[in-house]
C-alpha cells in the first residue's frame, strides 16, 4: 500500500539472529517496564525512561540541574571508596548541556536497578537466544516435512522432466503420462518420517525457555515436563526463587527513592505493579496456606499423640489391678 504511514507486514527473517533476539528482548521489556508503580515522581523524570535506563543500563544517576531533578545517563569512576565501589558518577548530556562528574551521595543519587547493577538486559539476551536458536530448528523441521521424496536423475534433462511431473501434480492434474525411459530412470529417496516427534520436543523446549525467562521476573509460568497433572505444592515450591529477583529490584527502588527524598525534599514512592503485586498476594497467600496446613497436620499428630500416652495409661493400671491378690479369700482360707 503505496505511501501507507503504517509498517508493511514482511516475512520475517528467521536467520537474522541479532534482530530476532532485539524483538524477543524488546516485547519482553514492554511488560517489565510496568513492573512497578511510581507516585509524586517530578515531571522532569517520566516513569518509562526511568525504567528503560535502570533496567537497560543497569542504573542511572539523580541530579539536580537549573531547580529540576533529572534521571541522567552516566559512568561509574573516580577514586574507590572504602568497599572498592566507585565515588563518583559522571555525566555528559548534550540537551541539558551539562559535562560533570558528581559525587555519589553528595550531590547526586545513584540509583540502581539491582544491587549488581546488571539491569535485565544481559538475562534477556540469554533468553531471546535461546529462543532465537530454537525458532531456526523448528521452521527447518517445519520445511523439511514439505519434501515427501527427493527424486534422484542423472541428467538435466531427465530433472526437467522429473520438475514438470511434480508441477503438474502440484497444479492438480489427474492423468500424467511420462515415458517409460523416464520411468526406469527416476530414483526416489524417503525422507526421514520421525519430523512429527522432533517437533514436539522443540515445541518443549520453547515452552521450558520461556517459563524459565517468566520464572526469573517473578511471574510464574507453569512448564509440566511430567506431562501429569501437577500438585498444588508442586505449583508453589518455587515460589521463593521465582521471588528473589523482584524483591530486590523493588529494595533498590524503595532505597534510592529514600535517599532522594532525603537530599532533595522530594516525596517519591514506589511499589509493585497489578501483576506483580497480585503475584506477591497469591505467594504470601500461598505460604499461609502451607503454614496452616502445616499447624493442622502437628495438632493432629498431637492430638493423636496424647491418645495414645492417654490410652497406654489405661492399659497399665488394668494390668496392675489383674495382678493385686485377692487378700479376703486369702484370710478366709
Amino acid at each position: 500500500m503505496g505511501g501507507s504511514p503504517y509498517r508493511t507486514p514482511y516475512y520475517y527473517d528467521f536467520k537474522d539472529k541479532n534482530k530476532c533476539v532485539k524483538n524477543y528482548v524488546e516485547q519482553m521489556l514492554n511488560r517489565t517496564y510496568n513492573m512497578f508503580k511510581y507516585t509524586n515522581l517530578p515531571d522532569t523524570i517520566p516513569e518509562l525512561f526511568l525504567e528503560m535506563q535502570l533496567q537497560r543500563n543497569g542504573c542511572c544517576g539523580v541530579i539536580k540541574h537549573n531547580n529540576e531533578l533529572y534521571a541522567v545517563y552516566g559512568a561509574l569512576g573516580g577514586v574507590l571508596n572504602e568497599y572498592y565501589f566507585p565515588r563518583n558518577f559522571i555525566v555528559a548530556n548534550p540537551y541539558l548541556n551539562i559535562s560533570e562528574t558528581y559525587t555519589i551521595n553528595e550531590d547526586c543519587i545513584l540509583f540502581r536497578n539491582d544491587s549488581e547493577i546488571q539491569g535485565i538486559m544481559p538475562m534477556c539476551c540469554k533468553y531471546a537466544s535461546l529462543l532465537v536458536e530454537n525458532d531456526i530448528t523448528m521452521r527447518q523441521v517445519i520445511i523439511n516435512r514439505r519434501i515427501p521424496i527427493i527424486i534422484k536423475t542423472h541428467s538435466d534433462k531427465e530433472k526437467d522432466s522429473a520438475n514438470l511431473f511434480m508441477n503438474r501434480i502440484e497444479q492438480g492434474e489427474n492423468v500424467i503420462a511420462i515415458t517409460e525411459q523416464l520411468a526406469n530412470t527416476i530414483d526416489c529417496i524417503d525422507m526421514d518420517r520421525s519430523y512429527s516427534t522432533h517437533l514436539t520436543e522443540y515445541i518443549e523446549a520453547q515452552q521450558y525457555v520461556k517459563a524459565q525467562w517468566y520464572n526469573e521476573l517473578g511471574i510464574r509460568m507453569l512448564h509440566n515436563m511430567k506431562r501429569e497433572a501437577l500438585s498444588e505444592s508442586e505449583i508453589s515450591a518455587n515460589d521463593d526463587a521465582v521471588r528473589s529477583l523482584p524483591i530486590d529490584m523493588l529494595h533498590c527502588r524503595k532505597k534510592a527513592v529514600e535517599e532522594i527524598n532525603n537530599m532533595f525534599g522530594t516525596n517519591i514512592s514506589v511499589e509493585y505493579n497489578e501483576i506483580w503485586a497480585k503475584q506477591t498476594e497469591l505467594s504470601t497467600l500461598s505460604i499461609d496456606k502451607q503454614k496452616a496446613e502445616i499447624e493442622s497436620i502437628e495438632k493432629s499428630i498431637r492430638i493423636d499423640n496424647e491418645e495414645v500416652n492417654v490410652s497406654d495409661g489405661d492399659n497399665d493400671k488394668s494390668d496392675e489391678t489383674e495382678d493385686i491378690p485377692d487378700t479376703d479369700k486369702t484370710v478366709s482360707e
